[in-house]
């Protein structure tokens, strides 16, 4: 029995761990994060519809599964930070591909079906038409010819569907139309995303050069990378200040500049690598995801609770 046992996990290595790893349960929350934020402001100015609100999110979702599995069926790398694991859920090649890509097209279904249920909720059609934009964008960022991930400008086609895109679709799909509100949210939020990418890209800097991957970090070089990520980092503040400035209620906004602090810290880091001091990746990746995600929950707290 234990011999049988340990046959069947050699030739199954696709486990539950394998595939939770695989299917990047971080990503999934970045994504519901943006999207209550947008979902958020709009409750701040008026009531938020339940119904469009869960199906605006699982639409969101099913557009970021469909990175995933169109990533697996093209062999296209992921963002850093999500990559799948060596002995990953489609390693058997060319027939996990295969399923893969049926599993994507059940995925387009799915949109198309959610999507339509929000026409008969009488969604606005803005709403939808960017529901429908973030999931072609999902498919330009993984398969040919555009193949996005592999250019080195996936990085900003992330951030217009993490930073813009997703809080645009929570916010139009209660309120109908554009708000201030929302147009000060997305510079910020764009800039950061930037950010949290270049931070996640150091790590693997050496390997990506040696076997070629083109992602921005590789374009840029690390010493400009270094400085484009504190750029991105400064404006994302420096942009949220603003915003406390010219429109948001304080109450809501200034929470959020809390998340300076593991800022702060990632910065220190990578200029402790940059001067040669042994780099403490691991430290890099959370304070990274912590910033981000701090910043959004915060301030789609203070919309939510206001």
């Amino acid at each position: 029995m234990t011999r049988l046992s340990e046959s069947n996990a050699t030739r199954h290595p696709a486990t539950w761990r394998v595939w939770l790893s695989w299917l990047a349960p971080w990503f999934f929350v970045e994504g519901a994060l943006t999207y209550a934020l947008g979902a958020g402001m709009a409750h701040f100015l008026r009531d938020v519809e339940g119904n469009r609100f869960w199906l605006g999110l699982l639409s969101v979702w099913w557009s970021q599964l469909l990175v995933l599995f169109l990533s697996e069926a093209f062999a296209t790398p992921l963002p850093r930070g999500y990559e799948s694991p060596p002995e990953g859920p489609w390693s058997a090649a060319e027939a996990g591909r295969r399923r893969a890509l049926w599993a994507a097209l059940a995925l387009l279904v799915a949109q198309v079906v959610t999507l339509s249920a929000l026409v008969w909720l009488g969604a606005p059609w803005l709403a939808l038409f960017t529901l429908a934009l973030l999931t072609g964008l999902g498919v330009f960022y993984a398969i040919p010819p555009l193949r996005l991930a592999v250019s080195g400008y996936g990085e900003w086609a992330a951030a217009l569907a993490m930073g813009g895109l997703i809080p645009w679709a929570g916010f139009i799909l209660q309120w109908g139309a554009w708000h201030r509100f929302l147009g000060l949210a997305l510079v910020p939020l764009m800039s950061l995303y930037l950010a949290v990418q270049l931070a996640r890209e150091f790590p693997a800097y050496a390997w990506d050069r040696r076997h070629g991957v083109r992602n921005l970090l590789q374009r840029v070089d690390w010493q400009r990378g270094l400085m484009l990520h504190h750029l991105f980092l400064a404006s994302a503040f420096l942009f949220l200040a603003l915003d406390l400035l010219v429109g948001w209620p304080w109450e809501v906004g200034a929470p959020a500049m809390l998340a300076l602090f593991p800022a702060m810290g990632e910065v220190w880091l990578l200029e402790r690598m940059a001067q040669g001091q042994k780099p403490l990746w691991s430290g890099l990746r959370r304070l990274s995801a912590a910033t981000f995600a701090l910043t959004v929950y915060l301030l789609a707290l203070g919309f939510w609770l206001h």
